[in-house]
């Protein structure tokens, strides 16, 4: 959801005291972060389900409150890698529902660790699957779909007629302009049917399709964001992002620069997917398969030194892999 997030903050091209005055409205907070291994800066990216800031009848009509919704979880978790060599972004999604070690021998889902401060994020992706992390960078719904509206929605389109049994979305077939509303729930579906031969199927797959959708969204943000060219909706839209963000601590105007080179270019990014098995219900469940570990080498490897080396997977079967030991593949789960 975070493609806005260095396309235009700060960029130099606005007016000093303009710009001055956007970056002290980005938020920031406080996150230890391992950082990763050499060969590229990697970055997470976060889409928060935070109902903070959700006041008016018609946000609440689509997003709920934090009476109705009081903890905060990372709805969607997404791990960009822009290797120092020039080569293609590699775009990793992590399923909110994963199951991780949220503390050593402490499993639970990913999704809600957030409503511990991203520091517990952080550290979860660190232990379970070896990736460190050098920035963070986090957006909430209304935020998301606020800028949506300011680039004047996206288009999407459905190969079948669609609709979710839980949010208010349904579409028929064919293309559609969403506003900012519609693109958060696009984004956000997990129960979805299609219609099909003359009746409505359960699409699971959606469940673990997020990153696709989101990735659609954010390219059309990207592609349709106002350039320094028209500087009263550069201004604008500079002027949103900076309201909508919240960044690690460490984060300067060069790392966000950095950032937003690599998210002008998420369109030719390589995607990588974490295989795991998928239990839906009250409670659903993602659990990491074998081939996770290769997924984790292709998307940046795994650190020799330092508190990520020794990753702890949970995996499907019950057992625990160990990539970072020699010689070890895996052992009994913790019960």
């Amino acid at each position: 959801m975070l493609v806005v997030v260095g396309i235009v903050v700060l960029s130099l091209a606005v007016p000093g005291v303009f710009a001055l005055m956007t970056w002290n409205r980005i938020d920031r907070v406080d996150v230890d972060l391992v950082g990763s291994p050499p060969g590229g800066t990697t970055y997470l990216l976060v889409g928060s389900d935070s109902r903070a800031g959700v006041t008016s009848d018609v946000d609440r009509a689509s997003f709920g409150d934090v009476t109705q919704a009081p903890d905060e979880n990372a709805d969607l978790i997404l791990l960009l890698r822009v290797p120092d060599d020039g080569s293609p972004p590699r775009l990793l999604a992590v399923p909110r529902d994963l199951l991780v070690f949220v503390a050593p021998r402490a499993p639970g889902r990913i999704g809600p660790t957030l409503n511990d401060g991203p520091q517990k994020l952080v550290d979860s992706i660190c232990r379970t699957l070896g990736i460190g992390v050098d920035h963070l960078a986090t957006i909430r719904f209304l935020s998301f779909a606020h800028l949506v509206d300011v680039v004047g929605g996206v288009e999407v389109s459905m190969p079948y007629p669609e609709r979710d049994t839980v949010l208010d979305f349904q579409y028929d077939a064919g293309p559609h302009h969403l506003d900012g509303r519609d693109a958060v729930t696009y984004v956000r579906v997990r129960h979805v049917e299609q219609y099909r031969d003359g009746s409505w199927v359960s699409d699971p797959a959606t469940a673990l399709g997020r990153s696709t959708r989101a990735r659609e969204v954010l390219q059309q943000i990207g592609a349709d964001a106002p350039s320094p060219s028209d500087p009263l909706g550069f201004a604008r839209f500079a002027w949103a992002v900076s309201g909508a963000v919240t960044v690690d601590g460490s984060s300067g105007l060069g790392d966000l620069r950095h950032l937003g080179d690599a998210l002008r270019s998420i369109d030719r990014a390589r995607e990588l997917r974490l295989p795991v098995t998928f239990r839906d219900g009250a409670v659903p469940l993602a659990k990491l398969r074998p081939g996770a570990v290769a997924t984790v080498q292709r998307f940046q490897g795994l650190p020799r030194r330092g508190r990520c080396a020794d990753p702890q997977m949970p995996l499907d079967d019950g057992t625990v892999a160990h990539p970072g030991r020699a010689g070890s593949s895996a052992v009994t789960a913790p019960r």
